[in-house]
């Protein structure tokens, strides 16, 4: 699927809904999860749209297996602050001016679209972090996609069902103030180290965490 900043999108009883702005990537799969379609006629915000709404795209044009009515159930406002500038280097889809972006699962902000990549996610049993386990994560090495230290777990945030949202890293002069990081940005876990899916460069965009 070949997607162009810029590009018209149209649903599929043919209204003119806007422009694509940008597009949401999994960390983890390095895939386009969601575009981002720019205010236009439909809508008075930017709005979040699943790729699976994407029948086709080409360089003129983005598809939509939905109707206009059905869009508006199914995107939500796309909420910059939220987001972060994503590892782009890898993305296929990315061509010319069109940027990407990751998820930051905000504390409190629970987003209508499942899934994926926003809303709750479900860890897989690969990187599973039981509830009963969470002292095994405490203090663990923290690695990135390019095979950097950033430090150690210093404590988890749970959710009100006892499942791990984010982890809070901290370590000296690296990051002297902790950094929030989604748990689903966890590549794997094993033999205590966790190893992210993102590079240093992205976790340094994380805002500073307070308790």
């Amino acid at each position: 699927m070949k997607i162009l900043f810029g590009t018209s999108v149209a649903t599929r009883d043919g209204k003119d809904v806007g422009q694509v702005k940008e597009v949401i990537v999994d960390p983890r799969t390095r895939t386009v999860t969601h575009i981002v379609v720019q205010e236009g006629l439909l809508f008075e915000n930017d709005r979040i749209v699943s790729a699976e709404d994407v029948e086709r795209a080409s360089e003129t044009a983005v598809l939509l297996s939905v109707s206009e009515a059905e869009l508006t159930d199914l995107s939500v406002d796309y909420a910059e602050e939220h987001f972060i500038t994503a590892d782009v280097e890898e993305v296929d889809a990315l061509e010319g001016d069109l940027s990407a972006s990751y998820w930051t699962r905000p504390l409190g902000v629970v987003p209508s679209l499942i899934p994926p990549g926003l809303g709750r996610v479900e860890l897989t049993p690969e990187i599973a972090i039981p509830g009963d386990d969470v002292l095994l994560v405490h203090d663990s090495p923290v690695g990135t996609r390019d095979d950097e230290h950033i430090g150690r777990v210093r404590e988890v945030i749970t959710d009100d069902d006892g499942c791990i949202t984010h982890l809070v890293v901290a370590e000296g002069v690296v990051y002297p103030v902790p950094k929030l990081v989604p748990v689903d940005w966890v590549a794997r876990l094993a033999d205590n180290l966790v190893t992210l899916s993102v590079s240093k460069a992205v976790v340094d965009q994380l805002p500073a965490y307070g308790e």
